[in-house]
């Protein structure tokens, strides 16, 4: 019956008619229905606008999330190829990740520079963004290269030399994403505001046909009245179940925000751990025996550790005047010829950039004899920039290698990280009589570590817990150095036995500190957790063949197998370890 009265109503209106008010009615009806038609066309296409180009906004921020996302697992795959570069399977796997990865990233910003291409001040810092990622990238790979070829034996040299560029690439991204979500922001506002004005004039246009008109044709359109008030209202609910769908994008959005920024928090926890590391081992490298240098283009030194002082005896204030190829001497052959011949070698090596390895005796005016050296020289390049790094180890105990049968001795050291270093090095020489270098330099990494878990958490007794609040207060070094001057440790030592043989090679440290319970540390997943400490014995349980603790837990036994398995037997220093655990049992 009201469809009826509708279709009445609307005939009446437009039926032939000789009276003016009728032909007004009809006039303006038929204006008034034009109007409608091209208001609700207009409100129509404004919506399908504005939830596209907000579709847009939200798109180009989830994209450069996942950029950030990716970003992050580029990095942990670079810290895997670092500590696990040497084994094979586990290389390719990381070094094929970190690859993927990087790319991912590119094809992010490359797509969001299409995105935002109209914005040029975003599209030109993803332009930069982009380029100092491919240099990070660049400069990555051509560590791992290096590293590659040297059998991973330089790892933490390449940690010190990159400097921390990964945070640099992380926070040039970080700001990146949150500009991109300030624009984003930004024109979700300006979109809402030009909905609501789009919507505010109808009305307002509506408002005001309906006071010039309403008296002509007020009488004619009260049948239609609860029609079109029908057809406002379904209009305004469908306006506020979209403005409420707007509100949940946007509390989603905060959400994400929130997700993002302790995202961002966990990052520069991980990045400070990281620099502490890289200050430790820098701190362990000042303290070593090896001579650690740079030079210029004309061979000339530009800097060294503290060893080319107690080594070579040379000033560090003078260290400039010094050319590094005046200090070779030959007492048999004639020094200006052999110079001339490791100019050549240096020179070919520089234009070739590939490292050089070389014998030669070094001679300074301080000295009173020249002293031999294995020196290696290589040719890097850092930010753009050509450098020039050298080593020199002192090669003397190695003349006697092919005569060593079996060493056994004793050591007592202080609490001091750079002669943890010293020790492992010591201990170790003989080694390369029975196997690799490589393995060698495994076993040397894992006996500093231990060492230096025994000066720290045994000797000095800092605890998992004081180690990670220093560092994150940044103040881990003036902390350990208080404890090393505290009258309760500052007296304590590491025992270091040792004995190798033919078959085997025995490592037993002794600190004196109050033990530790260390089956809640034999697990390999901590050192998942802790990139900065915590590592020492996951890593020594993966290159020695044995690894035992005495019941208190200050005292470690490691020890490596050179010949058949029917010669595995531990020696009496094992002995000795056994009884010391019964004891501790029985006490």
């Amino acid at each position: 019956m009201k469809a009826n009265r509708v279709f009445f109503l609307f005939k009446s209106l437009f039926s032939p008619s000789r009276s003016e008010a009728y032909i007004l009615i009809r006039v303006s009806l038929s204006v008034f229905f034009a109007i409608f038609i091209l208001n609700s066309i207009i409100a129509v296409y404004s919506i399908f606008g504005i939830s596209s180009q907000l579709s847009e906004h939200l798109s180009g921020v989830s994209m450069a999330r996942n950029a950030q996302v990716v970003l992050q697992e580029q990095i942990m795959a670079w810290q895997n190829i670092l500590f696990t570069g040497n084994k094979f399977t586990e290389f390719q796997s990381n070094y094929h990740k970190f690859s993927k990865k990087s790319d991912e990233v590119q094809d992010f910003l490359f797509n969001l520079r299409l995105q935002y291409s109209e914005d040029s001040n975003i599209s030109e810092q993803l332009l930069r963004l982009s380029l100092l990622h491919k240099e990070m990238t660049s400069i990555l790979s051509r560590h791992i290269s290096e590293m590659e070829e040297s059998n991973f034996s330089n790892a933490y040299m390449k940690v010190i030399l990159t400097k921390g560029m990964e945070s640099n690439v992380l926070d040039a991204l970080n700001d990146m994403v949150q500009k991109i979500e300030e624009f984003s922001q930004k024109n979700s506002r300006y979109l809402m505001m030009r909905y609501m004005l789009i919507s505010f004039s109808i009305s307002l246009f509506f408002l005001a046909f309906v006071i010039i008109y309403g008296k002509e044709i007020g009488r004619r359109l009260i049948k239609t009245n609860a029609i079109l008030e029908t057809l406002v209202q379904e209009r305004t609910k469908e306006y506020v179940e979209a403005n409420l769908s707007l509100q949940n994008e946007i509390k989603e959005h905060k959400l994400t925000q929130e997700k993002l920024l302790s995202s961002k928090l966990e990052v520069e926890e991980k990045n400070k751990l990281l620099s502490i590391s890289e200050r430790k081992y820098r701190h362990i490298v000042e303290g070593t025996s090896e001579i650690i240098f740079t030079l210029d283009e004309n061979w000339f030194f530009k800097s060294a550790n503290d060893a080319i002082k107690t080594e070579l005896k040379i000033n560090p204030d003078y260290l400039s005047s010094y050319c590094f190829v005046d200090l070779i001497c030959d007492e048999i052959t004639d020094t200006a010829l052999m110079r001339k011949i490791l100019i050549e070698k240096l020179e070919e090596a520089k234009r070739e950039k590939k490292i050089l390895k070389f014998n030669a005796l070094l001679k300074t005016p301080n000295l009173i004899e020249p002293v031999e050296y294995k020196i290696k020289i290589e040719f890097i390049e850092i930010e753009g920039e050509s450098e020039i790094i050298g080593k020199a180890s002192k090669v003397s105990d190695s003349k006697f290698l092919d005569a060593f049968i079996s060493e056994k001795c004793e050591y007592m050291i202080r609490n001091l990280l750079f002669e943890a270093d010293s020790i492992s090095h010591r201990i170790t020489d003989n080694l390369q009589k029975y196997m690799d270098k490589s393995e060698v330099n495994l076993i040397r990494i894992g006996l500093r570590e231990i060492i230096i878990n025994s000066i720290e958490h045994g000797n000095l007794n800092i605890t998992f817990e004081e180690k990670s609040e220093a560092i994150m207060n940044d103040r881990y070094f003036s902390f350990l150095n208080q404890r090393q001057n505290h009258p309760e440790y500052k007296d304590r030592r590491v025992r270091i036995e040792y004995l190798i043989s033919p078959t085997k090679a025995v490592y037993k440290i002794t600190d004196q500190g109050k033990g530790f319970n260390h089956k809640k540390y034999m697990n390999n997943e901590l050192l998942k957790d802790n990139l900065a400490h915590g590592r020492g014995i996951a890593m020594v349980r993966n290159i020695f063949d044995e690894v035992r603790y005495n019941f208190r837990g200050n005292q470690v036994l490691l020890v490596k197998y050179l010949g058949d398995d029917d010669l595995k037997q531990v020696n009496d220093i094992s002995d000795s370890i056994q009884e010391e655990q019964v004891n501790a049992e029985v006490s």
